[in-house]
């Protein structure tokens, strides 16, 4: 297997022009996590005895960062000064390149339903970010892949919200990855795409991991209880025919009753009018929005392993496994079926390189 160690993180202006790069010896620390959905973000902590070759660090502020190992273009988003004279440090901060598409607000815009979502997904970009945008709201460093394949039908209101709110909508939606790549040295691509099941189910060998093979160590579980939701009330206010009609209807999934009911609300972006939910029986065709939102506060494990550099395992978008993939997980004869939620590369100066899969069962019932 190839190394995963680098010699250096790039350093790109805002126009993705090359500016420089930060070598290896100045950091002590430098972390780097990928997400299937979520935005990535990275944390490079430099050492003091490069603060004073640093000391304008804060000109990287809003520039970006590669490295050999990724796909992924991050965005400086702050700069910390921190220690004392004798004892500085720096630390740089960011998420991967997409979060640029919160800048743009989907004003002056409506989605109708029966469209296709690749069409608004495209309507959408161009109005705000591409050829339809006003020039001041245009940004030529970003392209987006055809979305072609999410052909669903969606309601979205899109009052208030930003073109990142849109597509990360769609992503979810679809089940679809969502990031960025390199197109060219000059341009950052947003990527919606599709994921695999690597279980062995069908045809093919799985990636399988275990305890027993080592090909995940230092293994940590994590349950929290913090965002679980047995109740959903789905919640629709203002009417296409009436600004002040609402709507409530609440899902129960089998919710235990007393201090373990857990409930939360979901407000679907759809379009409607006061005559489709007068009764029960109508009402009854926002259960699936409840559902949802149920399926994704569902108490869920998940799992962080450390992948040893000798791993036959090795993750990428070209590897054995990537961001969204299903991948198998055997712990003390239990196997279960796992999404691949993040990556995270870390190196330090003490240690070196160490490659870090967040992977998440499918959640309980």
């Amino acid at each position: 297997m190839a190394t995963r160690d680098i010699d250096f993180a790039k350093v790109l202006d805002h126009n993705l022009n090359p500016t420089g790069a930060i070598a290896k010896h100045q950091w002590n620390s430098f972390i780097w996590t990928e997400r299937y959905q979520d935005p990535g973000q990275f944390e490079m902590r430099l050492w003091g005895g490069a603060f004073e070759a640093l000391s304008a660090a804060d000109e990287y502020l809003g520039k970006f960062l590669r490295v050999p190992v990724s796909t992924e273009t991050m965005l400086i988003e702050k700069v910390r000064y921190e220690g004392t004279r004798s004892d500085p440090y720096v630390t740089l901060t960011g998420r991967s390149a997409e979060v640029v598409l919160d800048q743009r607000i989907l004003k002056e815009m409506s989605f109708p339903y029966g469209v296709p979502a690749y069409s608004l997904i495209e309507q959408a970009w161009d109005w705000t970010i591409g050829k339809d945008a006003q020039a001041a709201r245009q940004i030529p460093q970003f392209i987006m892949d055809s979305p072609d394949h999410m052909q669903n039908y969606i309601d979205y209101a899109p009052d208030g919200k930003t073109l990142y709110d849109f597509m990360l909508y769609v992503a979810r939606y679809h089940h679809n990855g969502l990031r960025t790549r390199v197109h060219d040295e000059n341009q950052l691509a947003i990527n919606f795409y599709r994921t695999r099941d690597l279980t062995g189910k069908g045809s093919g060998n799985p990636v399988f991991f275990t305890d027993t093979t080592k090909t995940l160590v230092n293994m940590v579980y994590e349950k929290d209880l913090q965002k679980h939701r047995n109740i959903g009330y789905v919640y629709l206010h203002g009417a296409h025919d009436d600004a002040n009609a609402s709507v409530w209807f609440e899902v129960d999934n089998g919710a235990p009753n007393g201090i373990q009911r857990r409930e939360g609300i979901t407000q679907p972006q759809i379009a409607w009018t006061k005559a489709a939910f007068q009764t029960y029986e109508q009402k009854k065709s926002l259960t699936s929005y409840g559902l949802g939102y149920i399926y994704e506060h569902k108490l869920y494990d998940q799992i962080e392993g450390e992948a040893p550099s000798n791993n036959v395992w090795v993750y990428g978008d070209t590897g054995h496994y990537y961001l969204g993939d299903w991948v198998m997980l055997g712990v003390r004869d239990k196997q279960q079926r796992c999404r691949v939620l993040e990556y995270t590369h870390a190196w330090t100066a003490d240690q070196g390189y160490r490659g870090y899969p967040r992977l998440e069962p499918m959640p309980r019932t």
